[in-house]
């Protein structure tokens, strides 16, 4: 008896080391991968060419240090669309999951993440930001070194008083400038703060409209023109920015022109644009990643104001003005992008590296294709958007699939055909008119709240999802799922 226990002992004792030999050599498989390849998570407030440009160019920062996408590096990428409801539910999902480093574009998702990240582990960089103190997520300018240990990035306040400038050599009686802007938003705050102390130095009446969402700009502007503004000024603002065709227009029927801080589409109206170059402050903060993810202490790297100065000049929104509003010589020399009879000359056109917006290797991706109803002009936008991605590398039958769905020109049938994407493993779901707009922000609203309620650590799927209307050319709700 006694020998027969003996040899069981043995036996157990060998099924137990073979057991923990195991177990140890996977542990080790499983955290080393995870280590060569990080995790990331992207979030941005609102699909605006400046935050879209900010992001590009942290994903192309990290490429050029060596993390490319879908080889050394993989990218969750959520856009909370403007709403900041939706942005305090994605942060709470991002910081529940397995994610390596957080990148953020713009002020809101900055404080959105940093609240919900506080006292976590992971590092969380942002970028696009204009006063990175005034958020109130602990960060002290004055001294670069004073923030918390998981968060460090770039602030670019852009200098108010050069727009202004400009502004004055064009038209030198300058003397009302009307301002819509969104309390909630700090970045917003800090711009109006600044101006209303210069604006009184320079002799300028700055009349101000103050808007809680995008949908209230048009008659905010419309309400300044009314009452005297000769130009209309854009600070870094989302909520306007996001609104800004609206302000263009509401410009124009007033005939006084447009001025930004937020160099965007250089032929969309505006007169001109005196802000920075938010690619370059994109590829600085994925510099600053590529150094944390290779072992960097964030604590020791500070906080700096950074602004890469780019000026957009449109003479041809001088046409219809009711002012004699001109470009001097001297300005039409600075601009960085000048449009004009000619079309558009860009000056900086070949610099910048897009690594970003080539098809990563070795992956294959799907697309839902919803038609509000088969129509030439939308037959049209499609044959386009398929030609841009296959300049960028996705070809349907190769990396791409396409599953298509057609409603027939019947509103009620937009919803399941969405919601059957919503479902579905597509990577990208693009729509062709405004009715599929409506639709989808409350399928986007639906689900995003569902998906939260239901969340128990990553029990979420990791898919990311965008809505693309292309009749709009604007990218509705980029997230994950």
């Amino acid at each position: 008896m006694l020998k027969t226990l003996k040899s069981l002992s043995l036996g157990f004792l060998l099924i137990f080391l073979a057991s923990g030999s195991l177990l140890i050599s996977d542990w080790n498989r499983r955290t080393g991968s995870r280590q060569a390849i990080p995790r990331v998570a992207i979030l941005q407030h609102a699909s605006t060419p400046l935050l879209d440009d900010a992001v590009r160019g942290m994903v192309d920062g990290l490429a050029q240090a060596g993390f490319v996408e879908g080889t050394t590096i993989n990218y969750q990428r959520y856009n909370s669309e403007g709403d900041i409801s939706v942005s305090n539910s994605i942060a709470r999902e991002m910081v529940e999951g397995e994610f390596d480093l957080f990148l953020t574009s713009s002020t809101i998702s900055m404080q959105t993440l940093a609240n919900a990240n506080r006292g976590r582990p992971t590092v969380q960089l942002f970028g696009a930001v204009a006063d990175p103190a005034a958020a109130g997520v602990g960060i002290d300018m004055s001294k670069p070194l004073d923030h918390p240990p998981n968060l460090v990035g770039i602030g670019s306040f852009i200098p108010v008083d050069r727009a202004f400038q400009i502004a004055r050599e064009m038209f030198p009686a300058l003397q009302v400038v009307g301002v819509a802007w969104n309390p909630s938003e700090a970045n917003s705050r800090a711009f109006v703060e600044v101006a209303r102390e210069l604006c009184e130095r320079l002799g300028i009446t700055l009349l101000e409209a103050t808007v809680d969402n995008s949908a209230a700009v048009g008659e905010a502007v419309d309400s300044l023109a009314s009452r005297g503004a000769e130009a209309i000024w854009v600070g870094g603002d989302v909520t306007v920015v996001v609104a800004i065709d609206t302000v263009i227009a509401a410009g124009r029927r007033a005939r006084i022109p447009v001025f930004t801080l937020v160099p965007e589409k250089a032929d969309r109206g505006t007169l001109f644009d005196a802000g920075a170059d938010f690619y370059s402050v994109g590829l600085q903060v994925g510099e600053l990643a590529a150094r944390v993810l290779r072992g960097a202490d964030p604590h020791q790297i500070p906080i700096e104001n950074r602004v890469p100065e780019h000026l957009i000049v449109n003479e041809t929104a001088l046409e219809g003005l009711k002012d004699p509003w001109h470009v001097p010589e001297s300005i039409r020399a600075r601009a960085d992008v000048l449009v004009d009879q000619n079309g558009i000359h860009n000056r900086t056109a070949g610099q910048a590296p897009e690594a970003s917006l080539q098809a990563p290797p070795g992956k294959d991706f799907k697309i839902g294709l919803a038609y509000f109803a088969p129509e030439p002009g939308a037959d049209s936008c499609m044959r386009g958007l398929f030609d841009g991605l296959r300049r960028m590398g996705f070809e349907e039958g190769r990396n791409l699939t396409v599953q298509r769905a057609d409603a027939n020109g019947e509103i009620p049938n937009i919803t399941p055909i969405m919601q059957n994407f919503d479902n579905s493993d597509v990577d990208l779901i693009v729509g062709d008119t405004e009715q599929r707009r409506t639709t989808v922000g409350a399928v986007i609203r639906t689900g995003c709240a569902r998906r939260t309620r239901l969340a128990s650590g990553r029990k979420i799927s990791r898919r990311k999802m965008a809505w693309i209307f292309a009749n709009k050319s604007s990218v509705i709700a980029p997230r994950s799922r």
